[in-house]
C-alpha cells in the first residue's frame, strides 16, 4: 500500500512533469557549451559576457544554432577540469572544426574527440600528449585536416 501511494503521489507526477518532458528539447549546443565552459579556464569569464553561445568569439554556429567550429587557445585551468570540459564536446553532433592549442589536458587526448563523427579538421598543436594514438581515432572518417 505504501509503495502504491509513493507511485501515485511522487514518482508518477515527476515522470510526467513539464520539466522532465521539456528537458531533452532544452539540451541544445549552447546548453552543452555552458556546461563545458565552466571547466575551460579564462574562457568562463569571457563567455559570461555574451547572451548566446553563437556570439562567443571562440565558436562558429550554423543557421540552426548548431556549433560547427570551436577554437580554444591557452586554457589555463587544471588538467582534469579542461578534460572534463572538452569531454562535453561529444554532444556537438555538427562540429566540423576543432582547434585546441596549448590546452592542458594531461598525457592523453580527451576520448570525446574521437566521438565527433562529423569532424573534418582537428588541430591539437602545442599540446604535450604522450603515448600512442588510440584505435578510436579511426572513428573520425570525415577528417580531412590533422
Amino acid at each position: 500500500m505504501l509503495i502504491l501511494l509513493l507511485l501515485i503521489n511522487i514518482i508518477i507526477p515527476r515522470i510526467f512533469s513539464k520539466e522532465v518532458l521539456l528537458k531533452p528539447r532544452l539540451l541544445d549546443d549552447c546548453t552543452f557549451f555552458e556546461y563545458a565552459v565552466k571547466y575551460l579556464g579564462h574562457y568562463q569569464d569571457e563567455y559570461s559576457k555574451v547572451s548566446n553561445c553563437c556570439d562567443f568569439n571562440a565558436i562558429t554556429c550554423d543557421n540552426q544554432q548548431n556549433i560547427i567550429e570551436i577554437k580554444l587557445i591557452n586554457i589555463d585551468g587544471l588538467e582534469d577540469d579542461a578534460t572534463f570540459g572538452i569531454n562535453e564536446f561529444q554532444n556537438f553532433k555538427n562540429l566540423a572544426v576543432l582547434e585546441l592549442n596549448n590546452v592542458r589536458t594531461g598525457d592523453n587526448i580527451p576520448y570525446s574527440i574521437f566521438e565527433l563523427k562529423n569532424l573534418k579538421s582537428l588541430d591539437l598543436s602545442h599540446n604535450y600528449f604522450s603515448g600512442s594514438i588510440p584505435q578510436s581515432f579511426c572513428n573520425l572518417k570525415q577528417l580531412k585536416h590533422l
